[in-house]
């Protein structure tokens, strides 16, 4: 069985659901400030198939003078047969290199 990190949605986001990258410093403190008090554990399963939780995945930028490290996935994430797909994810679509 897999556990991920979740945050009920009403908790992190309250009445206002963004949509697309948010980086003001304050929001960004806020919702790390929301995280740490209200997240916990849950199956994978539950988490892919109720979307009133919000799964918390970290992402970090790694730059070295003008380089960026870039790391690929070996294989893709795994996600139960029945669990909902995004609507404009397709099935057999690879991401490009820029």
């Amino acid at each position: 069985m897999e556990f991920v990190y979740v945050v009920k949605r009403y908790d992190l986001f309250d009445r206002s659901f963004p949509h697309g990258f948010v980086a003001t410093p304050e929001t960004v403190a806020q919702w790390t400030r929301r995280i740490r008090e209200k997240g916990f554990y849950l199956e994978r399963r539950q988490a892919e198939l109720d979307s009133s939780f919000k799964q918390i995945i970290p992402y970090t930028l790694v730059m070295h003078g003008d380089e960026i490290l870039l790391l690929r996935r070996r294989r893709p994430a795994s996600r139960p047969a029945s669990a909902p797909r995004n609507r404009g994810e397709r099935r057999g679509r690879r991401g490009r290199r820029a």
